[in-house]
């Protein structure tokens, strides 16, 4: 999606290091706005341990287009703290 924040760590070298968990514990700390909503590929299991670790809910999934993949790819989505999703 055009503007929206993404993230996405494509350097396999940080893999399993713990960088994506600090980064998304420090962006929930300085983000005060809530509820807040995340999505990840479905086959991407260690990104979504992550933010089931962080608190995320499951919510639902959907297909949306994964720029790193040029391509349409299911996609799991959660919102954070237990807030109920509308989608």
């Amino acid at each position: 999606m055009v503007g929206s924040p993404t993230d996405g760590c494509r350097t396999r070298s940080f893999w399993g290091q713990g960088v994506a968990s600090r980064a998304l514990a420090l962006l929930l700390e300085a983000v005060r706005v809530r509820p807040l909503f995340a999505r990840a590929a479905s086959d991407n299991v260690r990104s979504l341990k992550v933010l089931q670790r962080a608190g995320f809910t499951i919510t639902g999934t959907d297909t949306g287009f994964a720029n790193g993949r040029n391509a349409e790819v299911e996609e799991t989505s959660g919102d954070e703290a237990g807030a109920l999703s509308s989608e």
